[in-house]
């Protein structure tokens, strides 16, 4: 029992300390600054909402070799708990009308 206490709180800790790495305003996602994808996050939640001006802007500037990078965080547990669906992230250049983007992993 005492093991598995000690394994749960390791556990808590690491994810929480991912998480203030994930906020941290001085944090890159695959070369893109952390604030600016949060202009993205309706967009990549069940249910999505359109993207917004903002968010376009955003996906717009991802250089298209970057988007490769946002498949390694695919089984994130991190993206699972702010509700962000991977798939849904290869949607929204094409709901913001941008071409030759990657559509999936």
């Amino acid at each position: 029992m005492m093991a598995r206490t000690i394994t749960t709180a390791a556990v808590l800790m690491v994810s929480m300390l991912s998480v203030s790495m994930i906020v941290n305003a001085n944090a890159d996602i695959c070369n893109v600054p952390v604030d600016d994808l949060m202009k993205c996050l309706p967009a990549v939640r069940h249910p999505p909402e359109p993207p917004t001006p903002g968010c376009c802007a955003v996906i717009g500037a991802i250089k298209p070799e970057d988007y490769p990078c946002f498949c390694q965080y695919k089984d994130n547990p991190i993206l699972k708990v702010f509700g962000v669906d991977i798939d849904l992230v290869f949607k929204v250049p094409v709901k913001c009308g941008l071409k030759g983007v990657p559509s999936h992993c």
